[in-house]
């Protein structure tokens, strides 16, 4: 992997997923999110220029990385069986 492509922030790469979900999706993220965060992401949005098909591939390849890394069976089962059981 190139450096440029691992010397993106954290606001460079939440914006440039943001930018790739779209307008509606990015505005429900940032419902989300505090002040600060939404600003920072906002400010990296309005930065970026010049970003690589490689930068998006590595952007979305880790975010789908660590997405998958979530077990979304073991998130709730407790109450989603409370619930079922009453």
């Amino acid at each position: 992997m190139a450096d440029k492509e691992v010397n993106i922030t954290g606001a460079q790469r939440a914006a440039i997923l943001m930018l790739g979900l779209g307008e509606s999706l990015a505005a429900e993220l940032m419902k989300h999110m505090d002040p600060a965060e939404v600003e920072q992401v906002g400010r990296a949005m309005n930065s970026l220029s010049g970003v690589s098909d490689e930068q998006v591939a590595h952007v979305l390849t880790s975010f789908h990385e660590e997405l998958g890394k979530i077990n979304p069976i073991g998130v709730g089962a407790s109450s989603f069986t409370e619930r079922v059981m009453l």
